[in-house]
């Protein structure tokens, strides 16, 4: 490690001293100790405690700005980790610089073994096809991979499953988050959110069709309620960023057809221009 980092390693581990040396530092330095702290403990909360893997300190690796760098920090702790679990890392992390190369590292009794762990399976697919170039040696169900990093908050390789699945189910799964997100009410969740983002983008990159029945069966697989949606959409505006032109739609639908076929709580629904 560089003397910079040992520093900002020793000052990190003693919080009195930290503490002390504030007013003291310069103000982009200060910046950076704070900005390192809370990368470290994203990290820990996020992956390492969700995984039961310890990354040593002395194999953490941060961007000139405080990130922690996980493409540097995973190649360095396939010295001290078992490559097994730095693999799951960097899945999780979608830090796939060296996905390759901790791979060759896993004994193989071990690659078989992760074969049943469907978090990792689209992505390790993805390995087998370049490390080994079998097609055949795999079996890809990126639609739980989705779900499984999903609800481990992890975000970029929750999108990245998402990208792989077909584009048919690939509007439902993009149908459906947008009204876990948008349910959510007071407890936005950042991860929810940087998912949608994510999906968001990756549609304007590589568009594909939602349909008002593809909205529909999203809605109901929810077991949502009108009066809920009314309500809420009521009193709390989605962000612009978040305008989904054909959920819009989807809502202007209900409101123009004919009283009968529409479900009574919609008409008062005041849609925003």
């Amino acid at each position: 490690m560089k003397l910079f980092d040992i520093c900002f390693t020793y000052i990190l581990g003693n919080p009195p001293l930290f503490e002390q040396a504030k007013p003291l530092l310069p103000k982009n330095l200060f910046k950076a100790l704070e900005r390192r702290a809370k990368s470290k403990l994203t990290f820990s909360v996020l992956f390492e405690k969700r995984l039961s893997i310890e990354i040593p300190e002395k194999c953490l690796r941060y961007t000139p700005v405080g990130d922690l760098d996980y493409d540097k920090t995973l190649r360095t702790a396939l010295c001290a980790v078992k490559p097994q679990d730095v693999f799951r890392l960097m899945v999780a992390t979608n830090s796939r610089k060296y996905l390759d190369e901790a791979w060759k590292k896993i004994p193989a009794l071990k690659q078989i073994e992760m074969t049943t762990d469907i978090s990792i399976q689209a992505i390790r697919n993805e390995v087998l096809l370049r490390v080994h170039n079998d097609p055949n040696n795999s079996f890809i169900r990126h639609e739980e991979a989705f779900y499984q990093c999903q609800r481990k908050g992890w975000a970029d390789a929750a999108v990245e499953s998402f990208k792989l699945v077909p584009p048919e189910l690939r509007a439902i799964l993009f149908s459906r988050q947008w009204f876990k997100y948008f349910f959510q009410k007071n407890e936005k969740s950042y991860k929810d959110e940087k998912i949608l983002q994510g999906m968001l983008h990756a549609k304007k990159t590589n568009p594909f069709e939602v349909t008002k029945g593809t909205i529909d069966r999203s809605f109901f697989m929810g077991n949502y309620c009108f009066e809920h949606l009314l309500r809420q959409w009521g009193e709390e505006p989605i962000p612009a960023k978040f305008n989904i032109p054909e959920i819009e739609s989807w809502l202007q639908s209900y409101l123009t057809s004919p009283v009968g076929e529409r479900p009574s709580s919609v008409r008062g629904l005041m849609v925003r221009s």
